[in-house]
């Protein structure tokens, strides 16, 4: 969604943009799409576009065999052996100025690959987490191996999985091929620039900061009476909003620490109040009592969908593990939502704790003419507890902080008044090459 914000804020300025993805949800003919065969040969089975005795069942297997090869492609280094991905050809037929990447996983593309084109083209990757600078996972979790070249990983199923630990040859072949490319690296959160540059490895590639933007026009808030209406919600419920793909299962996730505030605040005011909880099904979360009440909404809702979702909430609550920004917390913010949030990664890039109650604090020390939100101490269920009770019960500072949350978004998150820093950024990258 970022990526196509900017794609769109270019084109406005009258800037030749084009967007190549995986996946076309739009008639967009500046988006083009990446086409993948055997893709789209599994999507015509499961769609029943290609109907025969047992398609759809072959299609289901198909799709799977496709996601464990990327974790055996990722658990034996395979892309050292061969290039998967030959079609580099594509950027040449368009000559672009700048290729902008975004798949930071490299799902689609060889780090091999991007090497080469690097050579001969201005290449800016985005940094949307760690993964190119550790053993294997998308961000380290509780573990700085990272720092000493991993090695004996302490948890292979953090996403990207692998199922062999071959963490310290993996980091030092990224280091190799990063260190022989002319990669730009553009960083979105000081969390992650910081924790980059004080690895202090990579002297030869350059990294800037651009903070993550979304589409405040679009980002907005609706009218919450109008649409609580049209949804048979009672204007009376306080709701708790919280949004992640996958959030139950997600280890970089910790909803088990909402789940336990919310089963105190739902003992002491019943049905007045509400989780809404989009991004997943409720049979992915078996401990969820009938008695409660909380609705789980299906993952990846089309925008309009969830600016609805976040207008009828009443506070958004964020509680992770680890984050490299929280692009949620950014359209909770648009929409005028306070946040209250987990103090960790780069979450208190975009969160002014309110100190409330006289506790204030190095995580809560803004007042409420300054505060968009509160933070609490990562797993802690009772701070978080405490901050939602005391929330619902002052509905006056809550609005005031609501104001603020979107004053925020506008003055920090808008991605019009983020387009001229791209441009610059662009700029700068074309006229380095030129001089080199």
């Amino acid at each position: 969604m970022a990526a196509y914000n900017l794609h769109k804020s270019l084109l406005k300025k009258g800037i030749n943009s084009l967007m190549l993805v995986n996946n076309k949800i739009s008639n967009d003919s500046t988006v083009v799409r990446n086409k993948i065969w055997f893709l789209d040969w599994i999507n015509a089975l499961i769609n029943n576009k290609v109907n025969f005795l047992l398609s759809y069942s072959l299609g289901i297997f198909l799709r799977m065999i496709y996601k464990y090869y990327f974790i055996f492609y990722k658990s034996f280094l395979l892309e050292k052996n061969f290039i998967r991905n030959n079609k580099h050809q594509f950027f040449y037929t368009f000559q672009p100025d700048i290729i902008h990447f975004h798949d930071n996983q490299l799902n689609n593309y060889d780090l091999k690959t991007i090497k080469k084109i690097s050579i001969n083209s201005n290449v800016v990757f985005s940094l949307h987490d760690l993964w190119l600078f550790t053993g294997h996972c998308g961000v380290p979790l509780d573990c700085d191996k990272y720092k000493t070249w991993c090695g004996e990983c302490p948890n292979l199923k953090l996403p990207p999985r692998i199922y062999s630990d071959n963490t310290r040859e993996s980091i030092i072949y990224k280091f190799n091929e990063i260190n022989l490319s002319r990669i730009n690296f553009l960083t979105h959160s000081r969390f992650v620039h910081d924790t980059i540059l004080s690895l202090d490895r990579y002297k030869k590639n350059r990294f800037d900061f651009i903070n993550y933007a979304v589409d405040t026009s679009k980002f907005k808030s609706k009218s919450k009476a109008a649409l609580r209406n049209q949804m048979g919600i009672s204007n009376d419920l306080f709701i708790l909003m919280t949004n992640a793909v996958s959030i139950t299962e997600n280890p970089y996730k910790d909803f088990n620490t909402l789940y336990k505030a919310f089963q105190i605040l739902a003992g002491e005011y019943k049905k007045k109040i509400m989780l809404l909880v989009v991004g997943d099904k409720i049979s992915n979360f078996n401990n969820a009592s009938k008695d409660e009440n909380i609705l789980f909404v299906d993952p990846f809702p089309q925008s309009e969908v969830l600016i609805n979702y976040y207008s009828i909430a009443d506070i958004y609550v964020h509680s992770s593990n680890i984050e490299t920004w929280g692009l949620a917390i950014s359209e909770a913010l648009a929409c005028g939502l306070p946040v209250i949030a987990s103090a960790v990664g780069a979450v208190s890039e975009q969160i002014r704790g309110l100190s409330y109650k006289g506790k204030k604090c190095s995580l809560n020390k803004y007042t409420v003419e300054e505060a968009n939100g509160f933070l609490f101490e990562r797993k802690n269920y009772l701070m978080l507890y405490d901050m939602i009770k005391y929330s619902k019960e002052n509905k006056k500072i809550i609005r005031k902080l609501s104001k603020n949350s979107n004053k925020f978004a506008q003055k920090y998150l808008n991605i019009d008044k983020s387009v001229s820093a791209y441009l610059d950024y662009y700029k700068c990258i074309i006229e380095s090459q030129a001089s080199n």
